[in-house]
Formats: structure tokens, C-alpha cells, sequence
């Protein structure tokens, strides 16, 4: 069957007639679980008698099962408690059943004798491993509607805040996303997503969707908005087909996850099997999945497999807690049902998870309902691209009639609250009374903001604004010569979301020197989807010669020179993975060895604080900085393109040209850099990056040492980024000749020290790598290697990594050298990777 011109809006109408008819069968039973005291039991199962549908109880011990009308058994089962079962009857409206469970006394259990000596529940994986394989190729792909719910609640995880009246936890700010969307799959890891209607309700923790374009770390940046307590709010977060040996869940740990009947799993799980029962005339076997290593990347509870045809049936399954880097707690529950013949897939996905932020513990919960599947569609030519989502440019503008209307699930009675406040925000703020309300609170003005808040002027109608930070947040105490005094601000004028002017500026006066120096930067963006801006910059100012060295030496006046310049450049990402920067600029480079330099930094620096001497001059530069990344992810919005990077390098490609004569210019060189730059994923080997550099001047017929190409020195005891530098190569270095470049780290990500008892609940983790300089100058020759241990934290919403490695180099220059360094990396939630 070939899918239709346009298969997005047909397969949503469909999804809304199936979803409006789910939506009137369904009715939540809700409610807390308790144990005798009243204290809540988070994590308890919760299930129909003889089914495999079931929920979860969250922190708070509070519970929603949807169920059709009729009468239920729903079972309340946790470990250590009576195991209860509730009768209820449900009509039309939703209902609450509290449930006290009462506590039992935990007996060893007699030990059972089988004919084979084993639990029959290994023989029931075995037969699960056997098809596992058939289940997983037999899908060739797939179309379908999902709806997606996720919403998260925070509350005083130590002493909350009381309500008085009811005496329950003060809640905090909700968090409220929801979807709709058709999600194309083809066999084995091509997806598209399409969202026809989306409303994001949550507080980002990021800033908006940005490009910069400084190669010298590699590709270039992409920071976007999101909540890191929220989780599938993409198809592509997370793919939990348990028939997939390992299942890649970045965003849940650094390593894979092994299915319970993957190849090989009985070595890392034990089984048990622990009930047997009838569901629509099918035998299901519900069978206890144990983990035998408890810091591993597995997980724990239970599985439900079919008799005879041995598919997937349900998952009940927790990650366990110690491979998790920003979770707590993470429970997946999936039910499955026959699509096609006996081709099972999930149509209902749901996770309960909880973290940390502080000292408050936030919980969240996900719902995903799948329908209208088409299995095998016959998907157009081209059609799946590295375009893994987009949204549609009306999907954000659906009212609350739709989504009462089309919602498949019942909303709780503080998110329906919460919804409705939000619209009534939402409207209010496009009001013309709030926007005039509001440019009057902004263009408020005192001394207390002239001196510290900050002050403006802003008209929502005409779309500008202007802004200054408080006087007090422009000094510039550490500027060459000692305190300077700034003025700065900024401007910008939205015509639409496609075109805007910014403008940011600063004017400084140094008291010691009598000097005024200052910068005016001004941005067209003209074209969102493709990065495209025009821009001019210029200014006078202390510039420093290398701005990438060591953290001892880049503030020392030896690094610093005075600078006039004046540029325009154009940056745009021509197709999807190929950016380019072209700027032509000029610059009048001058020595500072006449100022006056503040006593500070020369008892500070010493020696390493006199200037360098030179003779003035102009030049006039030409510069491209191009990067191409083959086969780059991407998610596109209304006005917005989200790079998501590539399992291929990134080739730079790095040109400057000094052009002589014209204006003055005092310069002719050409120097040309290559490059590339990878992440490397090994799966349950950890993650590979590397950097290789490769550069010289093509033409060095007049060119001034600035020009040159720098490398940052060493720090004493800090391991500098290692993708871009040396750790023991000593000062900072440059050469006009060639020279090779490379540096390389692997995370082992807790594979190893993760096996061994007692240490691996330390969760600690190895790490080292490897760096190489090569210099035709002098024959110059430099490698050196590192190793340490690495501990992840958490401090609120961000993960770092500290660590302590020891380094050891060698050279032609120098004999052989050993440290120890201190490592600080930093985890990027969006991107899902390390700095390095």
C-alpha cells in the first residue's frame, strides 16, 4: 500500500476518531496507598486480576488506572506488604479508592524442586530468546498515531511546606507537555515523528536554540530549549523494544541497557516464575526478572511472555538505580497486543520516574498511547531523511476545545487546574492591556535599577526594545591598566519570527591611563531555519593575542595587545550539516608597553606580565570557517532548525588571508587548517572522541607573529579541555611552519569498575586518553597519555564529572615528565554528551 500525498494530515484524522472513541470508554480510578500509619507508598503494582495491564503508585503513593466501564479486581501488590485485592464498580464518572496496605512478615521461602532442577521460567526466556531474532526482523515498519502526555510535580523532599487546610505537601510548579503524532518507522533504526498538535507547558532549564560558530572546539554548538525531568516527549528519546539485544538509552546512562532476553542475558539476570493466567484465552506467564550485578545497566521486575508463540506480552521493568546518572528512580510498564497475525507491538507505554533538584524531589510521569498502526506501509522514495521530528506550523495553535475534545486520557484535577490557568495566561498575555501593562513595567525606571536591576525601554507593538544593566554590573576591574567603568547595552527590533535586528555595544573609560576603549556588534537574522545573519562588528580594545591559554598566563599583559578593528561577515548553514563564516575585517595592531599597569597584576604575574614589544601595523583579513557534518540529525519547528549531530565526523575547514596594499595593509600570508572531529559510540565499551588538526601557511611572505598559530600552555594542576590541548606540553608554543595536531579521551563509563564489589557502588569510572603535537619547525616532537578515575554528580538540574587523572609526556625537547591533574567535565542535557 503506497501512503497517500499527504500522509500526516489523513493518519491524524484518523488518530482523533480513535482516540475520541478510547476517550469515551475509558474512566480513571484514582488514589493514594498507605500503610497503616497513613505514610505513602511510593512504587507499589497496581493491576487487573489475570491481566497484564497495570499501573504504578508515584512517590507520593498516589495512583491512576484508566478502565472501561464494568466491574474490575485490581490488584495492589509490593514486596514486604499483604498483597490486597480491591473490587470496584465503574460507572461513567471518575472514582477514588484509597488503599491501606498492611505490612507482612517476609518469610524465606521453602526451596521448590523441579524435574530439570531449574525455574521453569528459564525455560520460558529460552524459548523468548529463540524468537526474539524473528520478532525483531519480521517488522520491516510501521506507521502510527501517538498521543503523549508527560507532566512532573516538585515538592520539599525534607521538612515540605504544610498546607494548613489540608494538611497535605505544598506543590510546586507543574509541568504540563502534551502531543499528538505520527511516528514512521523502517526496519532497523529509521524513524520519523511528525507533530500535528503540541502544547508545552514546562519551565526550560536551557537557553533558546542557538548557533556558534567558534571551530575551534569542534562542531558547532547547539544548545535547546527543554525540561531535564521530563522524559519521551520525542519518539527518538527512547526506542524500549526489549527484543533489541541492548537497548540505547542515552537518555537515561552512558551505557546500553540489556534486554532480559537478549543473548547471553542469563548470565547478568535470574528468573523466577511467578504466576500463570488466562488473558482473552491466552496462557500468560508472568515471570520475576532479577539482576545479578546491582550497579549494572539492567533492570528488574517482571516480564509477561505468551505460551506457545513466546512474544512479549507486557514489561514491568525498574532501571536499576545505579546506572542512572540523573533519575533516581525509572520504571517503564508497556502492554502489548496482536497488530497483524502474531506481530505484537506496544499500545500503551507509561513512565514513572523521579529526581532531584536539591532539595526538592520532582515527579514525573509519562503516557504514551499508540494506535491506527499500518504495518509494512509501502514509504515513498527519500522518505525518511535525517529528519528525525518536525512539528507543524499550526501545532502549537490548537485551543482547549480540541484538546478537551480529542484528549484519549482523563487529566487529574490539578492538571486540568493547571491547563486551564495556563490558557487563561496565555490569552491574557496577547491582550493589548497586558502588553501596554507590561512596556510600563519595564520602561519603570529608578535609581535603585540605574545602580543595580538594570533599565530599558520597550514597545510590544512596534516590537523593540533597548536595555542596560545596572551601573553597578558594568565595572571592569580586571581590563589592562586596572578599573574601568562601562557603559553597555543592547537593542533589538522583531519585524517576525524570521527577521530581527540585535544590537549590543559597550563604551569603557580606564581611570588610571585615561584611555576609552569599547565594541558595537550588530545582527540581521534573516533566515532561522538556516542560521542565516548578517553582522558588523567593531571597536577598540585590549585584545588578547592567545585567548586559549593556560588559566595562570591568559590574564598576564604579555597576552594582551591594543586593537582597532572593523568587520562584516555572513553565516548560514547552505544544506543541512554544511555551515560557513566569511568575514573580511581590518585591524590597526598595536603594542600596550606604554600603559600603566595596575600594581596588582605585576605582583600577580611577575615577569609574565611585560608586554610584548612591536612595531604598530594595519592589515586587512579575509577568513571562511566551513564545517560539514555527512548524515546530521536535525528536528524542525515553526521558524526554528535543532541540530542533533551525526554518527560521521565533522571536517572543518579553517582559511585566513592576509591581503596586502589595500587600506594600508602590511600583511600577506595565507594559512589554511583542516580538520575533524568524532564521537565514537562502542556501546558497552564506553565512548571514543577525537580531534585531529592539520594546518600550515601556504604563504608567509609577511606575517607577524600574533598570526601565528598558538597552543595553549599547561596548567599546573588542572586537566584542560583534552580535545584541544596538551596537559604537560609546558609555556604556550606558536609556529608559521606546519604542524599536526591530535588529541583523543575514552570514557569507559563504569564498564569496568562497575563489575568489581564494593567499589562499583562508589560509581566510579575510568577514563584516559592520548595527545600528539608534531612540529616542522626545529623537528619539534611532543605525546604524552593520561588516565584517571571519574565520579558523576548532580547538583540540581546539572551533571558534572570530577575527577583526578595522572599525565605523563615525552619530547624532543624535554625529558620525561609525569603530573597529577584535577579534571571538572560537564554534561549537556540537550545534546545528551559530555564537553569531553
Amino acid at each position: 500500500m503506497s501512503l497517500a500525498v499527504h500522509p500526516f494530515r489523513t493518519g491524524f484524522l484518523l488518530f482523533l476518531f480513535s482516540l475520541a472513541a478510547f476517550h469515551c470508554a475509558a474512566v480513571p480510578l484514582r488514589g493514594t496507598v498507605t500503610d497503616p500509619s497513613g505514610e505513602a507508598l511510593p512504587f507499589v503494582s497496581i493491576y487487573l486480576e489475570n491481566s497484564t495491564y497495570g499501573v504504578a503508585s508515584n512517590a507520593r503513593g498516589q495512583y491512576t488506572m484508566e478502565l472501561e466501564p464494568g466491574t474490575h479486581r485490581v490488584v495492589f501488590q509490593m514486596l514486604g506488604y499483604a498483597k490486597q485485592v480491591l473490587e470496584v464498580t465503574i460507572g461513567n464518572t471518575p472514582i477514588t479508592r484509597n488503599v491501606v496496605l498492611e505490612p507482612e512478615d517476609v518469610e524465606l521461602a521453602g526451596v521448590t524442586v523441579y524435574a530439570s532442577g531449574k525455574d521453569p521460567a528459564y525455560g520460558i526466556i529460552e524459548e523468548a530468546m529463540a524468537v526474539r531474532k524473528k520478532y525483531l526482523d519480521q517488522l520491516e515498519g510501521y506507521s502510527r498515531q501517538t498521543y503523549v502526555k508527560a507532566t512532573s510535580e516538585s515538592e520539599a523532599s525534607r521538612n515540605p511546606l504544610i498546607d494548613t487546610a489540608t494538611g497535605a505537601p505544598v506543590r510546586e510548579r507543574m509541568n504540563f507537555v502534551e502531543s499528538y503524532s505520527t511516528v514512521y518507522y523502517s526496519h532497523p533504526d529509521k524513524q520519523r515523528e511528525v507533530k500535528t498538535a503540541y502544547r508545552d507547558l514546562s519551565e526550560k532549564s536551557q537557553v533558546v536554540v542557538q548557533v556558534s560558530f567558534n571551530f575551534d572546539d569542534g562542531t558547532p554548538r547547539q544548545t535547546g530549549q527543554m525540561n531535564p525531568y521530563l522524559y519521551y516527549l520525542n519518539a527518538s528519546d527512547g526506542n524500549f523494544n526489549f527484543y533489541q539485544n541492548r537497548l540505547d538509552l542515552d537518555a537515561l546512562g552512558d551505557l546500553p541497557y540489556l534486554s532480559p532476553i537478549a543473548n547471553g542475558a542469563m548470565v547478568a539476570y535470574k528468573y523466577e516464575l511467578e504466576e500463570t493466567f488466562q488473558e482473552n484465552g491466552r496462557t500468560i506467564f508472568k515471570i520475576r526478572v532479577i539482576p545479578r550485578l546491582r550497579e549494572g545497566a539492567l533492570f528488574e521486575g517482571h516480564i509477561f511472555i505468551e505460551d506457545k508463540t513466546w512474544a512479549i506480552s507486557a514489561i514491568d521493568l525498574e532501571v536499576v538505580p545505579g546506572s542512572m546518572r540523573f533519575f533516581r528512580y525509572f520504571r517503564v510498564i508497556q502492554q502489548y497486543e496482536v497488530v497483524q497475525d502474531s506481530l505484537y507491538l506496544p499500545v500503551r507505554e507509561e513512565f514513572f520516574y523521579h529526581a532531584l533538584d536539591g532539595m526538592k524531589l520532582v515527579i514525573s510521569n509519562t503516557i504514551a498511547l499508540h494506535s491506527d498502526y499500518e504495518i509494512n506501509p509501502d514509504f515513498p522514495k527519500n522518505f525518511f531523511s535525517n529528519e528525525l521530528r518536525r512539528v507543524e506550523d499550526d501545532a502549537y495553535d490548537k485551543d482547549s476545545a480540541f484538546w478537551a475534545e480529542l484528549r484519549p486520557v482523563t487529566l487529574k484535577v490539578e492538571e486540568q487546574n493547571y491547563v486551564s490557568k495556563q490558557d487563561s495566561i496565555r490569552l491574557h498575555h496577547n491582550s493589548p492591556e497586558y502588553k501596554r501593562e507590561q512596556d510600563s513595567l519595564y520602561n519603570h525606571m529608578d535609581w535603585l535599577d540605574i545602580l543595580v536591576g538594570g533599565f530599558g525601554r520597550q514597545n510590544s507593538f512596534k516590537g523593540t526594545r533597548w536595555y542596560s544593566e545596572g551601573l553597578l554590573f558594568q565595572a571592569r576591574p580586571l581590563m589592562v591598566g586596572g578599573y574601568h567603568q562601562a557603559l553597555s547595552g543592547s537593542f533589538s527590533k522583531t519585524w517576525s519570527r524570521a527577521h530581527r535586528l540585535s544590537v549590543r555595544g559597550e563604551v569603557n573609560y580606564g581611570f588610571r591611563n585615561q584611555d576609552v576603549k569599547g565594541f558595537l556588534n550588530l545582527g540581521f537574522q534573516y533566515l532561522p531555519k538556516k542560521f542565516g545573519e548578517i553582522y558588523v562588528e567593531g571597536g577598540d580594545n585590549y585584545t588578547m593575542i592567545n585567548s586559549f591559554d593556560a588559566l595562570e598566563n591568559v590574564l598576564s599583559r604579555s597576552n594582551y595587545i591594543n586593537q582597532t578593528s572593523f568587520g562584516v561577515g555572513h553565516k548560514m548553514e547552505f544544506f543541512n550539516g554544511f555551515f560557513a563564516d566569511l568575514k573580511m575585517f581590518y585591524e590597526f595592531q598595536r603594542p600596550i608597553t606604554g600603559l600603566e599597569l595596575a600594581p596588582w597584576s605585576q605582583e600577580l604575574f611577575g615577569e609574565a606580565n611585560l608586554p610584548e614589544d612591536f612595531d604598530p601595523y594595519r592589515q586587512l583579513l579575509f577568513e571562511a570557517r566551513v564545517s560539514y557534518t555527512p548524515g546530521q540529525e536535525y528536528y524542525l519547528e515553526p521558524y526554528r532548525k535543532v541540530n542533533l549531530g551525526s554518527t560521521w565526523p565533522t571536517f572543518k575547514l579553517h582559511y585566513r588571508k592576509g591581503i596586502p596594499t589595500i587600506f594600508g595593509s602590511q600583511v600577506n600570508f595565507d594559512f589554511l587548517e583542516l580538520s575533524a572531529t568524532q564521537q565514537i559510540e562502542l556501546k558497552a565499551f564506553g565512548t571514543t572522541r577525537y580531534n585531529v588538526f592539520a594546518g600550515r601557511f601556504l604563504n608567509d611572505r609577511s606575517v607577524r607573529f600574533i598570526e601565528h598559530k598558538w597552543f595553549r600552555g599547561s596548567d599546573r594542576f588542572l586537566l584542560s579541555q583534552p580535545l584541544l590541548s596538551y596537559q604537560l606540553l609546558g609555556p604556550s608554543i606558536n609556529t608559521k611552519q606546519a604542524y599536526l595536531q591530535m588529541h583523543g579521551v575514552h570514557h569507559f563509563n563504569g564498564t569496568i569498575l562497575n563489575k568489581v564489589p564494593l567499589i562499583n557502588r562508589l560509581r566510579l569510572q575510568l577514563a584516559g586518553g592520548a595527545g600528539m603535537l608534531l612540529i616542522q619547525e626545529n623537528g619539534f616532537r611532543h605525546a604524552e597519555l593520561f588516565a584517571g578515575i571519574e565520579r558523576p554528580i548532580k547538583i540540581r538540574s546539572q551533571l558534572f564529572k570530577l575527577g583526578v587523572y595522572g599525565a605523563i609526556s615525552d619530547s624532543n625537547v624535554s625529558t620525561l615528565d609525569t603530573a597529577i591533574k584535577i579534571g571538572f567535565n560537564i554534561y549537556d542535557p540537550f545534546s545528551r554528551t559530555w564537553m569531553w
